[in-house]
């Protein structure tokens, strides 16, 4: 779990909600989930700090309130089949009831944050060499794109809430310093360009992009070379921080059986 507390006086729910769907962008996210804003209090609803969990409980719910967080973003969606009733009777109804009690706003990005580029999924990469990567599924697309790389300053959160552009990737390293990645329609980007210039953020380059086989579900690896699964249990419970880590041989196999591998598998959302 993580507080984070927002500079200068907070900000409104609903420009934070625009940043996050942004960034995690939603409509990448599986048919079956349900991601977003789930709890919405009543407007306005101004936000000093945000609280950000794996999974909201009764525990984390606990410390949200003790600690005056306005916003919960739960990776898991607290909400995920439809509620007929508000009681007390269960626990995933006592969470709803007391964020709305508290007014406490609830997002959860799940598998639009997995599907992006940049992503879960590919964080999840991090300790392999990877010589090349598919998803599984790919993510339709239905108008064209244009890729603009923008430093970032203290104005990049303006520039996101004012034009809703996707956000691919941030902090990158670079001769202009630090930039990030931002996608939109190329029929929003003369509208997009006009709002650089009017807060004064460079563009480094603009491109226009087709959908790749990044972004969707899942990941299919080619590794640059045959490593053996033991390895790659060590490098992920590195990477994790964890002491242990439950692995799955496919049929028939052994971690002992298994010597290398040339190609790794990642589904993240399950």
């Amino acid at each position: 779990m993580f507080i984070s507390k927002l500079a200068h006086k907070g900000m409104e729910l609903t420009k934070i909600v625009k940043l996050l769907d942004a960034y995690c962008l939603p409509h990448l996210a599986e048919k079956w989930d349900n991601v977003g804003l789930l709890i919405e209090p009543s407007i306005p609803h101004h936000v000093d700090r945000i609280f950000i969990t794996n999974d909201l409980t009764e525990q984390v719910l606990d410390e949200a309130i003790s600690q005056k967080c306005g916003l919960i973003v739960s990776y898991h969606p607290p909400i995920f089949s439809p509620l007929k009733k508000l009681t007390q009777q269960h626990w995933k109804e006592r969470i709803v009831v007391r964020c709305i009690e508290n007014k406490i706003g609830v997002f959860s990005p799940h598998t639009g944050l997995d599907a992006k580029l940049g992503g879960i999924n590919d964080w999840l990469l991090e300790p392999l060499a990877v010589n090349r990567r598919e998803s599984l599924s790919r993510s339709p697309i239905t108008q064209n794109l244009s890729r603009l790389t923008v430093v970032m300053d203290e104005n990049f959160g303006d520039f996101v809430i004012s034009t809703g552009v996707g956000v691919c990737t941030t902090n990158i390293k670079s001769n202009a310093g630090i930039t990030a990645i931002v996608t939109c329609t190329e029929f929003d980007l003369k509208r997009v360009v006009d709002v650089t210039e009017e807060l004064k953020i460079s563009v480094v380059s603009i491109e226009n992009v087709q959908k790749t086989s990044e972004e969707g579900c899942g990941r299919l690896v080619t590794l640059q070379f045959p490593v053996h699964l033991k390895a790659i249990i060590a490098a992920y419970k590195k990477f994790l921080n964890i002491g242990h880590l439950t692995v799955a041989p496919g049929l028939g196999k052994t971690l002992g059986k298994i010597s290398v591998l040339s190609k790794f598998l990642l589904i993240s959302f399950l």
